[in-house]
């Protein structure tokens, strides 16, 4: 889309991953939950290092698994990213996970 080239003085962050399957969903990342910042030992969700223009996660797999019937076939992964001026030290960017 553009090439990796990095908007002038613009960066974004994630701010929430949701995986969901049907009528279940797991919030898996919150840049504001400091205990999430680092990978835990269940779905060791990991942030690598970004460059200018795309950002890389991870996690270990999950299942949800309904009382009733069998879990559902696909799951989806959904993060909010906010976007950011770079000389604003009081973003999101700079804040909560991305702050430490």
């Amino acid at each position: 889309m553009n090439e990796n080239i990095k908007l002038d003085k613009l960066e974004f962050v994630a701010t929430t991953c949701i995986v969901s399957a049907g009528d279940f969903s797991f919030k898996i990342w919150d840049y504001s939950n400091l205990d999430q910042c680092l990978p835990d030992q269940f779905i060791a969700f990991t942030r690598y290092e970004t460059t200018d223009a795309f950002a890389k996660f991870s996690y270990q797999g999950l299942q949800f698994r309904p009382d009733e019937g069998s879990a559902p076939a696909q799951q989806r992964i959904t993060c909010n990213v906010k976007v950011c001026h770079e000389d604003d030290e009081n973003s999101v960017c700079k804040n909560g996970c991305y702050g430490i």
